[in-house]
């Protein structure tokens, strides 16, 4: 542990770039010439001048990734829009495990997971749709029913039973992307991990994770060179295993003692490298228009001359069992259309241009997407994917599509977005946008992997007020999700974003696909396909598919459903209805309405705040000026009141129609990273408010100064909105790489005199101890123990003690301080413990 904070303290001192794609067909290069850092605005417009000279909304044209991306990025802005570092994420995660620490008495959250595990589709037979993206995949060399996925938002997860189920290992490290695995072959415990994501930018890189138990635990590796934003395939050499070789985007990085350091082998944005199978000495790298072998364990690298091979933006490419001396490499070229596949049969000492020319790509997407592999058995089979997967059984010489990402019912389908492809022990594995996928029979058919992978990248959601976990969302590539308390449904293609619950019929699912496109309606909770609805016709246009990317959906009390374009619209009998006239300069971000009078309305656009009393027939400027509106939350016992959420802070307006409305920031120590999303329990006396962050969840009421985390059992993932069922006092939370989560809460929001009762009457001592610490108690009532380290990872469990005496063991686990979590009978209690 003490390694893992010096790694920290080394990188506090790095200088670090937001992630961007510098290689994406937008940047502009004029950018770099000037030596300034872009703003996310700039590198907009630059996205949008390049999808004004294409074909924006053909499927593959790279305007969906890029726009998740953009969207991801902008809860990570420094407060001049350029892009925060890496390490102010490292920063914050450091604060909130201190208030984690602080809060422990406070903290009565238990939070549990609801998926999605798996899902099914409105299709007959119902079929699986995908949950969320993965990076790559990893089987355990001494194990082949070990598996182990990266994923860009959610972590690294581990299967035991060769993808039936799945555990996640990396829940409360900061948020990070995973887009390499290795694991050493002659100890399966030890597996390094390269993080961020190497294809869309989602997370940034923070170096080589190792460990040293199977994945129970992780320390960073040495600081590597140039302090890397992206990483990707990252290898063991199998004949040293202490010495591990990855590609990033500072250079071929090498260890010689097992990541104690580093040292740069090959400079350069590096994007792939592989080992030629059985022989630890030649090694093959690639950057996005150059080939470079290896001839002396990755040590030093020379150009190898690919002939023909001409304006490659990005390149890939793979090798195989079946014949060691083969090499195969796929170019994107100008627009980032297919540019050929070059072969090599000498072991990368030269290449010939196969005579495939047809576009085997579909897309013009291939910087967020592109893999290629070859079959372990036969040479000359051949697979590409970017948007689907293609094969050649004549050494790459002809292509053909093997699946379609709109044909669900095929044996042979993956879902859309190919980010890895690879045969290990015989079997061929493909990573999507929706999920893994494998394949026992040369790509006959595929089996999906995904049952109990909750990777769901959700971006809002809706909860029922009447029956119990009821919910409509939207995820990420994957869809609107509708869950009825027991399945997940799909009921919409497309990026799901908002979705509603119907108020007075928790039957009735609204949700929107991207910019307001499509609002789709399923009656059933989405047993069957919804139906839909275009956007107004007034919002959409050239270069204009409507709204936002996440256009406001939302309904009121009476069950009216309305949406914010430019223009505040209403749905009567099937059709849009402008009710707006005002000049919001752009299309609106949020469209909130208030919970007790409908026909106070209020909208937020940028940074500016607009209200109506009136049902959107008027609206008048609020003076607000605190920074950009991430959330409003309405007050349900003064009209004149709301909370609204900025970047970085909470600020409650009351008197809000006056010329000068009173503004005062909630908290005296508002968490330091992005605020995200605001919640009020209307169940509670107190105002208690419910705050959800890049990094977890905090609360606060009228009682306190300060706000307080609540986050037992809550990943560290970015939560992008949190809904409450005031009736069940329940409350939610919609992460961005792990799915939904829900907690208990009380009208307190804090531990009961029931609760302080009960944990007055329990001591614990040694304290500090150096192993054991004995539980002493007044009564016998059964108690439910749990222990967390500072990250908030369980290290102790055990249920169902009745002893008044008993004894927790921790000799076992490092030195530091510890949260004890005692749960009996509906009290709960939390005490620091310290190890000696």
């Amino acid at each position: 542990m003490k390694h893992f904070y010096m790694v920290l303290m080394l990188l506090a001192f790095s200088v670090s770039h937001g992630q961007f794609k510098k290689n994406a067909p937008w940047y502009n290069s004029e950018a770099q010439r000037k030596g300034t850092k872009p703003t996310l605005k700039e590198v907009a417009q630059y996205a949008e001048n390049y999808f004004n000279t294409i074909d924006r909304n053909k499927k593959g044209s790279g305007l969906k990734p890029f726009k998740r991306w953009e969207y991801n990025w902008s809860f990570y802005l420094n407060p001049d829009g350029t892009f925060a570092s890496k390490e102010k994420l490292w920063d914050a995660w450091r604060q909130k495990n201190q208030l984690h620490e602080a809060s422990a008495k406070r903290n009565a959250s238990d939070w549990k997971s609801l998926g999605p595990y798996t899902n099914i589709s409105f299709d007959a037979p119902p079929k699986k749709i995908g949950q969320g993206r993965v990076n790559a995949v990893a089987v355990d060399p001494n194990n082949s029913n070990t598996y182990y996925a990266g994923t860009p938002a959610g972590g690294i997860w581990k299967s035991t039973d060769a993808g039936a189920n799945w555990t996640p290992l990396t829940d409360y490290l900061p948020q990070i992307g995973v887009s390499g695995i290795a694991i050493n072959p002659n100890d399966s415990n030890v597996i390094y991990i390269a993080t961020g994501d190497d294809d869309a930018d989602d997370s940034s890189a923070v170096g080589v994770w190792k460990s040293t138990d199977g994945g129970t635990t992780w320390n960073n590796t040495d600081a590597i060179p140039g302090n890397p934003d992206e990483m990707g395939e990252i290898y063991i050499n199998p004949n040293s295993v202490n010495t591990v070789l990855v590609a990033t985007s500072t250079g071929v990085q090498k260890t010689i003692n097992g990541g104690r350091s580093w040292t740069t082998t090959l400079a350069g944005d590096i994007i792939d490298i592989k080992m030629k199978p059985g022989d630890s000495n030649i090694w093959y790298a690639v950057s996005s228009d150059t080939f470079y072998k290896s001839t002396d364990g990755g040590d030093t690298f020379n150009v190898v001359s690919i002939p023909g091979l001409t304006g490659s933006r990005r390149l890939t490419m793979d090798v195989t069992i079946a014949n060691s001396d083969y090499v195969y490499v796929v170019s994107a070229g100008g627009g980032w259309a297919f540019n050929g596949v070059y072969k090599s049969t000498d072991s990368g000492s030269t290449f010939t241009k196969t005579a495939e020319t047809n576009d085997i790509f579909g897309s013009t997407q291939a910087w967020f997407d592109l893999a290629l592999t070859v079959s372990d058995k036969n040479a000359d089979i051949v697979y590409v994917g970017v948007l689907d997967v293609w094969k050649s059984t004549d050494g790459a010489d002809t292509f053909n599509r093997i699946n379609d990402w709109r044909i669900i019912d095929s044996p042979r389908y993956t879902h859309a977005d190919i980010h890895f492809l690879r045969f290990i022990d015989g079997k061929f594995f493909a990573g999507t946008d929706g999920g893994i996928y494998v394949s026992t029979d040369e790509a006959s058919s595929f089996t999906d992997l995904n049952d109990n992978l909750a990777i769901g990248q959700f971006y809002r959601i809706s909860v029922s007020q009447t029956d119990l976990d009821v919910i409509a969302g939207g995820l990420q590539d994957n869809g609107g999700f509708g869950f009825d308390g027991t399945t997940w449904r799909h009921y919409h293609f497309g990026d799901g974003m908002e979705g509603v619950v119907d108020p007075l019929n928790s039957n009735t699912f609204y949700g929107f696909s991207q910019y307001g496109g499509r609002l789709n309606i399923t009656n059933d909770r989405g047993i069957t396909r919804a139906s839909f609805l275009g956007a107004p016709a007034a919002e959409t246009g050239t270069n204009d598919d409507g709204g936002e990317w996440i256009t406001p959906l939302t309904i009121n009390k009476e069950g009216e459903l309305y949406a914010g374009y430019s223009q505040v619209y209403k749905l009567d009998s099937n059709v849009w209805t402008k009710i707006s006239d005002h000049n919001f300069q752009g299309d609106i971000d949020r469209l909130v309405i208030n919970s007790e009078n409908s026909d106070i309305m209020y909208v937020a656009q940028g940074n500016s705040l607009f209200r109506s009393t009136d049902r959107a027939q008027n609206f008048t400027k609020i003076n607000f000026s605190e920074g950009q509106i991430r959330g409003i939350v309405t007050d349900p016992s003064d009209a004149e009141a709301v909370w609204v959420v900025t970047q970085t802070k909470v600020v409650r307006v009351t008197n809000i129609s006056a010329s000068f409305p009173t503004k005062t920031t909630i908290g005296t120590n508002t968490p330091s990273e992005d605020l995200t999303a605001l919640i009020l329990h209307k169940g509670s006396t107190k105002n208690s408010l419910y705050l959800g962050t890049t990094l977890g969840v905090y609360f606060i009421n009228d009682d306190l100064t300060e706000w307080q985390a609540f986050d037992t059992n809550l990943p560290n993932t970015q939560i992008r909105d949190l809904e409450i069922n005031e009736a069940e006092s329940r409350l939610y939370a919609a992460t961005f790489g792990r799915g939904v989560y829900y907690s208990a809460i009380t009208p307190s929001g804090v531990l009961s005199t029931d609760d302080q009762v009960f944990l007055d009457g329990i001591s614990i001592y040694p304290n500090p101890s150096q192993s054991i610490f004995k539980v002493n108690r007044t009564n016998t009532e059964e108690i439910t123990v749990k222990v967390f380290d500072i990250t908030g990872k369980q290290v102790f469990f055990k249920k169902n003690i009745t002893e008044a005496n008993f004894e927790v063991d921790m000799s076992s686990h490092s030195k530091g301080i510890y949260i004890m979590n005692m749960v009996s009978n509906g009290k709960t209690g939390t005490r620091k413990i310290i190890l000696q």
